[in-house]
């Protein structure tokens, strides 16, 4: 009996958790608000009105004014938003400094998030569960220094995400299971990557790690990631990469894309070394001076990594050009 009541005690704390996390200080037009410091305030819990119906549109307020008093919104609280599930699109607005943990987790049919400039810290678990119905994308600013651990975790629905240069930091398995995710880019500004941050992401099929990366490529990073079939490392020495980073399967059917002059050095390098197919085409450029590369050969054109045409290369990604005299490159462009 004894034990049935413990049970029974802890399921009713953890039922309580999310209700006692949105405590507020006041209620304005049906957000409900902490004072943190003088003038500021978090979102603690919000709601749409009364209504029973997906289709809703979270636009959370800059400003605020309660009993005279003049408050700016500059945090979106832990569990604010969790499991609300009748909501698709959230904007959070320039004031806002951080993302709580959990604020918008599971929210399932989460299809648009706008992220300002604002915004330097995303939580843990912040949107873990969201993003699982309409194919969407998601931009992180360039304010974002830190990505906590699992904060995209399971957004399945996720295919592209932006990760800036600016990040310093992203936490274990923060986009663990985002399985719509394709292609990938890592900032060299990143110091710290957190073990498994992509695991079981099957669909990715490209990852490039920016020049100038200087971070650890830990453990089990790309584990479960099946379909890798290229890697992009533009830098000349080779970062240090823990030999489990990836998958056996990767190691024997991704090519590993690297500069010419440095194929030896990571044919010899721990973790690199277990490549099957290392080849030295890439090269660094600014966009600018790619035309100039060889005198009395001119640029025809640039391409996507799929093979597409495109109008101009962007910044910090892999592109291929192709030169009149038929050569082409892999560039990474600066």
């Amino acid at each position: 009996m004894k034990k049935l009541y413990s049970k029974r005690l802890l399921l009713a704390l953890l039922t309580c958790l999310p209700l006692c996390a949105n405590a507020y200080d006041f209620n304005v037009d049906n957000f409900y608000y902490n004072v943190i410091k003088a003038h500021e305030v978090e979102v603690t819990y919000g709601t749409l009105g009364d209504y029973h119906y997906r289709g809703g549109t979270v636009k959370i307020p800059s400003t605020i004014t309660y009993r005279n008093v003049d408050y700016s919104v500059t945090r979106i609280g832990d569990w604010a938003f969790y499991n609300n599930f009748y909501i698709d699109s959230v904007i959070i607005p320039n004031s806002v400094t951080s993302i709580g943990d959990y604020a918008f987790g599971y929210i399932r049919f989460l299809e648009s998030v706008t992220i300002p400039s604002s915004v330097t810290h995303i939580g843990s678990h912040a949107f873990m569960n969201a993003f699982k119905g309409t194919s969407t994308s998601v931009t992180i600013p360039s304010s974002v220094t830190c990505i906590a651990e699992y904060a995209f975790q399971d957004c399945e629905a996720l295919t592209d995400v932006t990760l800036p240069e600016g990040i310093d930091s992203i936490g274990w398995g923060a986009f663990e299971n985002c399985t719509g995710l394709m292609n990938l880019t890592i900032p060299s500004s990143v110091s710290y990557l957190g073990n498994r941050i992509f695991e079981g992401c099957w669909g990715l099929v490209s990852v490039t790690f920016s020049e100038g990366l200087t971070a650890e490529i830990p453990a089990c990073l790309f584990e479960e990631c099946y379909g890798i079939a290229d890697v992009y490392c533009p830098n000349a020495t080779p970062p240090n990469l823990i030999s489990t980073g990836f998958e056996t399967s990767t190691y024997v059917s991704a090519t590993l894309h690297v500069p010419t002059v440095s194929v030896e050095d990571y044919s010899t390098a721990s973790g690199w070394q277990n490549f099957s197919t290392i080849v030295g085409d890439l090269v660094t450029a600014d966009i600018g001076s790619v035309a100039a590369w060889t005198e009395g050969v001119f640029l025809v054109g640039y391409y996507s990594l799929s093979g597409q045409r495109i109008e101009a290369p962007a910044k910090d990604e892999v592109s291929i050009i192709r030169m009149s005299d038929g050569s082409t490159k892999k560039v990474l462009m600066k």
